[in-house]
């Protein structure tokens, strides 16, 4: 048996540490809980709108939003569940959510299928991209990683058409389970370094 020193337990909190819940906005997310139940996490599945609004109000657990079919019923479903509120003050206070796909350019400010709007909880404009450029692998500019994107949307700010980053809060246009190794690499960094995680190694 070997002892790890204090920064290393910071820098690789134990797996047991992780309270990621997973709230699917359509579809169950199989391969996203895959991803996050790796080893020995811990995964809970929000099934309604009451366990969703505890997890979202909880500052220790860790949030991921998937499984939507397309960016407005991702909205939608968030509208209907009165999870806006809790959502935006998450957002805003930067505590560990990952939206993926769909889901991220849900929380965009503009116009989705529709009638549908954005739910307008972070400074990213939601816009179209040319069909040729939409559904399919795609090269990320910034990291030149190949990432799978199931939509023609894009999160347009001043940094990133495919992200946004505030805190742990991480909302990527792309579907880090059809993307490879870099889609589970992304994945892992964000749940050990997530300041919740930590704090609760602690």
């Amino acid at each position: 048996m070997t002892l790890q020193s204090p920064i290393e337990n910071l820098i690789e909190p134990p797996p047991q540490f992780y309270r990621a819940s997973l709230l699917s906005l359509g579809v169950k997310s199989a391969a996203m809980k895959s991803l996050l139940s790796a080893g020995s996490n811990r995964v809970q599945e929000l099934l309604t709108p009451s366990s969703a609004l505890a997890a979202f109000n909880d500052p220790y657990r860790m949030i991921v939003l998937d499984g939507a079919v397309t960016p407005s019923a991702a909205a939608i479903r968030i509208r209907k569940w009165g999870l806006v509120e809790a959502l935006a003050r998450r957002i805003q206070s930067g505590n560990a959510l990952l939206a993926c796909g769909e889901s991220a350019i849900s929380l965009g400010v503009g116009q989705l299928d529709g009638k549908v709007r954005g739910l307008g909880v972070i400074p990213s404009r939601i816009g179209r991209v040319p069909r040729e450029y939409s559904a399919g692998v795609q090269t990320l500019d910034t990291h030149d990683q190949r990432v799978w994107f199931n939509h023609n949307y894009a999160l347009l700010s001043s940094s990133s058409n495919c992200s946004f980053t505030y805190g742990d809060v991480h909302c990527v246009a792309f579907d880090p389970a059809r993307s490879g190794a870099y889609g589970r690499t992304y994945v892992r960094r964000w749940l050990s370094s997530s300041t919740c995680v930590n704090e609760e190694a602690a």
